[in-house]
């Protein structure tokens, strides 16, 4: 009885062993794949960023062109609306600033910036 036993131990960590080895096989025939869609993944997320930062700029840039034809015409100085204006810029010049060299850097050096990425995942 013992015996059989151990003959179905090492017939179930064999399976084990075959079926790990498969997934394994099938892990590394995946990555180029996998790394290919992170990189487009993060190339379009940190081109969205960018762009998103640039709005921002310009809806303050726009909001502050605004609050100066109104200011024009009026006693009020329009700085509530020269605030919003700052408001955006700030906010939209941040968000460049944060995002730029990462955009840069998944466009221009892609297996750079799948590194950094890896690195941090392993952090």
């Amino acid at each position: 009885m013992k015996e059989e036993l151990q003959a179905k131990l090492v017939e179930i960590l064999t399976s084990i062993q075959n079926t790990a080895g498969k997934a394994g096989d099938f892990a590394m025939a995946q990555l180029p794949d996998v790394a290919q869609q992170y990189l487009l993944y993060g190339r379009v997320t940190l081109t969205l960023y960018v762009v998103f930062g640039i709005v921002l700029v310009g809806a303050g840039l726009a909001t502050w062109a605004w609050a100066n034809r109104v200011a024009e015409g009026k006693q009020d100085d329009g700085f509530p609306q020269f605030l919003g204006g700052l408001i955006f810029i700030v906010c939209g010049l941040t968000v460049v600033a944060v995002n730029f060299s990462y955009m840069v850097m998944v466009w221009f050096a892609p297996k750079v910036w799948l590194l950094k990425e890896l690195a941090d995942l392993v952090k």
